[in-house]
C-alpha cells in the first residue's frame, strides 16, 4: 500500500483490473496523511501450498494488491473539522495503533462468520457446476475455482469440468506437476475431469446439457454455470439454489448481468457502466435482465433447454425439438457463434421464453485471471469481442422484442433497489480481505 498525497484516487487492483474503488473523505485523507504515510504492499500473491493454504509469496509479479491515496497538486487544503491542525485530527492521529489492529481484526472475524453463520437448509437440492477449462489455466487459476468449489457451505453434487480433447495429453501432465494440495483438489471425488469436443466457451454448458437430458429424472437438476478463472464465495451455489427455489423454479438467475440496449450495441460508456451491469451482491431484490454472465455464475434447469415455454401466439418460431445441443458451428449461425457464449446461452433461454434474473447472493466473487484463452481465439479469426457480441445480439433480435425488457441509454430505465451502503461496504471489505487471504 502506498499513499501517495499528490493524486485523487482511492482504488485496489489484481492484476490490473478494478477489484473495488471507495471514495475518499477528508477524514480518510487526513488520516492517511497524518498516520500511514508511507506504507507499501506490492506483488503479493497467493499460491498453493503442499499443507493446502495459500501463503503469500511474491514469484506472481502480475499479481498486486497497490492501494493508492492521492489527492491533485492543484486541489485545496481541506478546511473545517478536519484539517491538519484541526485538535480533531490531533485525537484521531494520537490513537494508539494497537485500537485500529483490533478494529480490523474484528471487522475480519465478521466477515469470516458471515460467510458461514447461516447453514442452508437441508432441503435445498444440491447442485451440479459445470464449467470449462484449458491446460493453460491448470497451475493458476483452475486450483482457486475448485477450492472455492469444494468449500461451499451448500456441497454440489459434482463439478465437471470439461476439457477440450486435443488438451487431454498437457492437461494431466500439468496436473500431475501440482504442489500435492492443489493436485488433491482434482482427485477429489465430486471433480469430474471430462475430455469433449471444444465448441468455444460454450463448452462449459453444452456437453452438460447433453449428458443430463439422457434421462428424465434429471431434467429438473440445478444446473450451476461459472468460469474457471474466478474466487468464489462460499454461499454461492446456496444463494443461486435459494432463489431459485423462491422463483419457482421457472426462472434462471444469475449473480451478474445486463439489459440489452434497443440499437442491439453490445457495451456502454465508462459513465454510465455501473447502471447497466449489475451484481447479485448490490441488489436487495431480483431484478430481471437480459443476459446472465457465467463469470459469476447463473442457474439453469436442463428442462429450459428442452422444451419451448413460450405461448403459440406470443411466437413465430418453429420450436427447436434439441436446442440444448445446438452446435454453435451449425450452418445458419452467425460467425461469431462459437467465441460467444453469454449472449449465445441466454438468447436460447430467451427464444424459448424462460426469463432471466440477477438475484441477491451473500458476498462478492473475486476475478483471478491470469490467462486470456478467448482473446487469442477471437484474434485468431479476426474479430474483435465488440464485433461478435454486436453480431449475436442482433442474431436473437426477435427474442429480445418479445421480451420487452431493454436498457435506456443515460441509465433512464427501470434500475433495481440496491442494498444499504453499510451493507455493500462491508461487502466490498469481505471481498478484499478474502482475496488477501487467499479464501
Amino acid at each position: 500500500m502506498a499513499f501517495t498525497p499528490r493524486e485523487r484516487s482511492c482504488s485496489v487492483t489484481l492484476h490490473s483490473s478494478p477489484l473495488f474503488s471507495l471514495p475518499c473523505p477528508a477524514r480518510l485523507r487526513a488520516l492517511a496523511r497524518s498516520t500511514y504515510h508511507s506504507l507499501s504492499l506490492h506483488n503479493l500473491a497467493f499460491w498453493p501450498s503442499e499443507s493446502g493454504n495459500f501463503p503469500l509469496t511474491s514469484h506472481l509479479q502480475q499479481q498486486s494488491l497497490t492501494m493508492q491515496y492521492s489527492r491533485s497538486r492543484k486541489a485545496k487544503e481541506p478546511t473545517g473539522l478536519f484539517t491538519a491542525h484541526s485538535p480533531t485530527l490531533s485525537r484521531i492521529s494520537a490513537a494508539p495503533r494497537s485500537r485500529l489492529w483490533l478494529v480490523f481484526l474484528g471487522l475480519c472475524v465478521l466477515a469470516t462468520l458471515r460467510q458461514f453463520a447461516l447453514q442452508p437448509s437441508s432441503s435445498l437440492p444440491r447442485p451440479v457446476v459445470t464449467l470449462a477449462s484449458t491446460k493453460l489455466r491448470v497451475s493458476r487459476e483452475l486450483p482457486y475455482t475448485l477450492r472455492s468449489l469444494l468449500s461451499q457451505s451448500l456441497q454440489p453434487q459434482a463439478i465437471w469440468v470439461h476439457v477440450p480433447r486435443e488438451d487431454r495429453d498437457a492437461f494431466e501432465e500439468r496436473v500431475a506437476q501440482l504442489p500435492g494440495a492443489s493436485r488433491a483438489l482434482f482427485a477429489d471425488p465430486r471433480v469430474s475431469i471430462r475430455y469433449v469436443k471444444d465448441v468455444g466457451p460454450a463448452t462449459k454448458l453444452i456437453p452438460a446439457l447433453s449428458t443430463l437430458l439422457e434421462s428424465p429424472q434429471n431434467l429438473t437438476t440445478p444446473l450451476v454455470v461459472l468460469d474457471d478463472d474466478h474466487l468464489y464465495h462460499p454461499r454461492l451455489l446456496e444463494s443461486l439454489v435459494s432463489a431459485h427455489v423462491e422463483t419457482g423454479r421457472k426462472v434462471a438467475v444469475g449473480s451478474r448481468g445486463w439489459r440489452i440496449r434497443r440499437d442491439l450495441k453490445w457495451g456502454v460508456q465508462r459513465a454510465e457502466f455501473d447502471r447497466h451491469v449489475h451484481l447479485g451482491w448490490f441488489v436487495a431484490k431480483p431484478y430481471q435482465a437480459g443476459i446472465l454472465t457465467a463469470n459469476d455464475a447463473y442457474l439453469v434447469l436442463p428442462s429450459f433447454f428442452a422444451t419451448n415455454s413460450c405461448d403459440a401466439s406470443t411466437t413465430n418460431r418453429p420450436v427447436n425439438p434439441n436446442p440444448a445441443v445446438l452446435d454453435p458451428f451449425e450452418k445458419g449461425n452467425p460467425e461469431a457463434a462459437h467465441l460467444v457464449d453469454d449472449i449465445w446461452i441466454s438468447g436460447q433461454l430467451a427464444r424459448n421464453c424462460v426469463p432471466r434474473f440477477i438475484v441477491p447472493v451473500a458476498g462478492a466473487n473475486i476475478d483471478v485471471t491470469h490467462t486470456h484463452v478467448l482473446e487469442g481465439h477471437m484474434r485468431d479469426d479476426g474479430i474483435s469481442r465488440a464485433r461478435a457480441n454486436d453480431l449475436m445480439l442482433r442474431f436473437f433480435r426477435d427474442d429480445w422484442a418479445r421480451e420487452n425488457v431493454w436498457y435506456e441509454l443515460g441509465g433512464n430505465g427501470e434500475q433495481p433497489v440496491h442494498t444499504w451502503a453499510f451493507s455493500q461496504w462491508f461487502v466490498t471489505f469481505e471481498k478484499g480481505w478474502r482475496w488477501f487471504w487467499g479464501r
